[in-house]
């Protein structure tokens, strides 16, 4: 006699950040998207590596994202608000989930300039206790804003946005 199993159900994860569109587009750096906040107000993001290759990230395909203070009404974007001095949490290392999630909506890609980059990207690694670059490669110090080495997910980016912005988290 065969038993047949209740099928699981989807786990709906608990964000502050609505769903905007799904897409199962790579992203590439140089891509500018946006969150959308229970506000109904949008932040800015933009992918500075994409899909990074073993040893160069702290999993092979990652992607490094800044995500910027500014809040706008709509996702039209003031291009001088995406600058590195304007950051609202360190950068993070991601992977697709937050697009093929419809978290996060690309917009627009333009080339970055090295305008557009923090001078030293500075990530903690745990597991040896040193700070490293975007690369991997150990620096002499901390420099601010100061990540941390390893995968995050979009609930974590989520947590980080809720604290930097006073809103509480979702649970």
């Amino acid at each position: 006699m065969e038993t047949r199993r209740a099928p699981i159900p989807a786990v709906q994860s608990r964000t502050n950040l609505q769903v905007l569109k799904r897409s199962r587009a790579v992203p590439k750096a140089g891509d500018v998207f946006v969150m959308q906040l229970p506000t109904g107000n949008y932040l800015a993001g933009r992918v500075i590596l994409a899909n990074v290759e073993p040893g160069r990230s702290p999993v092979p395909e990652a992607h490094l994202l800044y995500i910027y203070r500014e809040q706008l009404a709509a996702p039209q974007l003031n291009y001088s608000h995406l600058r590195p001095d304007k950051l609202l949490i360190a950068p993070v290392w991601t992977n697709n989930v937050g697009w093929a999630n419809g978290y996060f909506e690309t917009i627009d890609r333009r080339e970055l300039a090295r305008s557009d980059l923090l001078q030293q990207h500075c990530f903690y690694r745990t597991s040896t206790g040193k700070y490293v670059d975007e690369m991997g490669g150990v620096v002499s110090r901390r420099t601010e804003p100061c990540g941390e080495w390893g995968l995050v997910s979009c609930s974590w980016i989520d947590d980080r946005i809720s604290d930097a912005l006073v809103i509480p988290r979702a649970r």
